[in-house]
């Protein structure tokens, strides 16, 4: 009998401001594993990995993706690369986090919905606005 999995082991591409200062920090609250973390170089992966205690500095998207110990990935790469990054993950059969703006147009965003659907794989987008003011008025 096999042991079920306590944590999810994330992969994290993109390694800006809100990755270190938000996201990665309730991931570690949380209790999840950090699995892979892949920055614009391999010197800030390779420091990002060593601050936050991430199993492995990828070198590139493809070797993230294909961790077997990455079980979501959480896309905070440069807004237009979003599109090529959750196909991709998709495609690894990867969960995925991706923060906004989600697509660069409709057709993107289709298509990038129609992958993880397909593929099985839960797509979620890092944007909540449930304490905007206009949301609270509106309550």
């Amino acid at each position: 009998m096999s042991e079920a999995k306590t944590s999810c082991g994330w992969g994290v591409a993109g390694l800006g401001w809100v990755a270190g200062d938000s996201v990665v920090p309730a991931m570690v609250e949380a209790g999840s594993k950090l699995a892979a973390c892949l920055g614009s170089t391999p010197e800030k992966s390779r420091a990002f990995a060593q601050r936050f205690g991430f199993a492995h500095a990828a070198g590139d998207l493809d070797s993230l993706l294909h961790d077997s110990d990455v079980d979501a990935v959480y896309i905070a790469l440069p807004n237009a690369m979003h599109h090529a990054a959750v196909l991709a993950a998709a495609r690894a059969k990867k969960h995925v986090l991706c923060e906004k703006p989600f697509a660069m147009n409709v057709a993107h965003a289709r298509e990038m919905v129609a992958a993880c659907r397909e593929a099985g794989v839960i797509l979620r987008i890092a944007h909540q606005i449930r304490l905007d003011a206009a949301i609270v008025r509106a309550r």
